[in-house]
């Protein structure tokens, strides 16, 4: 029943002054973590314009990712922003990649949302004369985003959203009982989730389960719990969703389901909506083979179409 966040010795450095508040963080970490709330380091990366090719900045995009793994494996997506004029922010969400918290865990699913706001607001001040901001995310980063806008709609200017968790196959009665269950067990380990359909590219998947920054193994009960509720309240304001997005799924996806997205897509009022499926392809939209080129145009074509309006 332990609902503290685990600390790895030595992952970075002065966490026990962290946390006893004995000291400020201006000279703790580079430039690539900032302090949460619950004083967790969160790990960030950024793709910026090189300043002969581009020098005025046209947008901010910020990033998130999915459950299990962390944002290093969107460097194409940051590249060919950044070469487009864009400052690309990602943060590793807590208990993800870099960032500290116990692994593959969470308190609750507000934390994700609060770390995403955060981000947004550091990418703001580090660029002040920017005008618009955008969020992608993907997965359970998708669902992440979906709360973050409904929580602080003037915060972005649009969102990109790929293979969101919106329609989910739950066990009878999960939902009366994984309340109880996290209250109790919090960090038990939940069933590996089942990722034969996370990208057609056998390369890209052999990659995946290789990469010591993702933690795909059995993830925490409290984590599963959060992801089924937060997937469950979106009908609750999908209707009036508040900005323009581009929702993007693969039709053979089977870890979130294709439909969940077609519902929110006509469930959603606002006018400015964009809805794109891919024939056969999997989870992964931004790695499928011979889509992942595509899809990241997309996003990028999407953006630049509002970027000036």
């Amino acid at each position: 029943m332990d609902e503290e966040h685990e600390f790895t010795p030595g992952m970075l450095p002065d966490s026990v002054q962290r946390r006893s508040e004995r000291t400020d963080n201006s000279n703790w970490f580079p430039s690539n973590y900032f302090i949460n709330k619950d004083k967790l380091a969160i790990f960030y990366r950024s793709w910026l314009p090189t300043p002969v090719a581009q020098p005025a900045i046209k947008g901010i995009v910020v990033l998130s990712h999915g459950l299990g793994e962390h944002s290093g494996r969107y460097e194409k997506l940051g590249l060919m922003f950044a070469a487009k004029g864009y400052a690309v922010y990602a943060l590793d969400h807590q208990g993800h990649g870099c960032s500290e918290g116990t692994r593959t865990h969470v308190k609750h699913f507000i934390d994700f949302i609060h770390d995403v706001h955060q981000l947004a607001e550091l990418a703001k001040s580090k660029h002040p004369t920017v005008k618009k901001i955008f969020l992608i995310g993907h997965s359970m980063g998708s669902l992440i985003s979906i709360h973050a806008v409904n929580e602080a709609p003037r915060l972005f200017d649009g969102v990109v959203l790929s293979a969101p968790p919106l329609s989910l196959d739950l066990p009878p009665g999960f939902l009366s009982l994984a309340p109880v269950i996290s209250a109790y067990l919090p960090k038990m380990q939940a069933p590996p989730l089942d990722i034969a359909t996370l990208c057609h590219d056998p390369a890209v998947f052999d990659r995946y389960v290789s990469d010591p920054l993702n933690g795909m193994g059995p993830i925490r009960f409290r984590l599963l719990a959060e992801l089924a509720k937060a997937s469950c309240e979106v009908p609750e304001f999908q209707k009036d969703f508040p900005i323009p997005y581009l929702l993007m799924h693969g039709t053979a996806d089977g870890m979130c389901s294709h439909a969940g997205s077609k519902s929110f897509y006509e469930a959603s009022t606002i006018k400015d909506k964009t809805f794109i499926s891919y024939p056969e392809c999997f989870h992964e939209l931004f790695n499928e083979p011979g889509h992942e080129s595509k899809s990241i145009l997309e996003a990028l074509n999407w953006i630049e179409d509002r970027v000036d309006k």
